[in-house]
């Protein structure tokens, strides 16, 4: 069974000069490519992904800011309930959201500052997550 292309050329009776031909009338010369720009602030206002910050990213600066507080760090040391410095793992994420937030307003992190408990709640999770310290991830080490 012979494989035919659309015009009725079998694939075999094709050779490199068939399939550049089809490119032929194409002046590489006369193309004219978008410029490549000359600095940094030119490039960026090309940029297609997002520069912002997200919230999350918001978080982890303040976290990493936290690490040397001892209360902050007592809040988020706890892997089960019965070590939990305010009795169980839920109530000391809150207390470590608190510490977070109130730096947050003393520090100048308005994104961080302007968030409800529930929602640093969970971005404190997926930062914990970023470096792999999760209660659950150090639960399983």
């Amino acid at each position: 069974m012979e494989n035919l292309n659309e015009n009725g050329v079998t694939t075999e009776d094709l050779n490199v000069a068939d399939i550049t031909s089809a490119f032929d009338g194409v002046n590489d010369d006369k193309v004219v490519a978008r410029p490549i720009p000359r600095s940094g602030r030119e490039m960026l206002k090309h940029r297609k992904s997002s520069t912002t910050t997200s919230v999350n990213d918001a978080v982890e600066a303040v976290y990493l800011a936290l690490l040397d507080d001892d209360n902050f760090h007592k809040s988020i040391d706890a892997v089960y309930n019965t070590q939990a410095d305010e009795g169980s793992l839920l109530a000391d994420d809150f207390a470590a959201c608190i510490i977070i937030r109130d730096y947050a307003e003393h520090n100048g992190h308005t994104m961080v500052a302007a968030q409800n408990l529930a929602t640093l709640r969970h971005c404190l999770g997926v930062v914990l997550r970023r470096f792999g310290m999760s209660r659950k991830e150090r639960r399983e080490a």
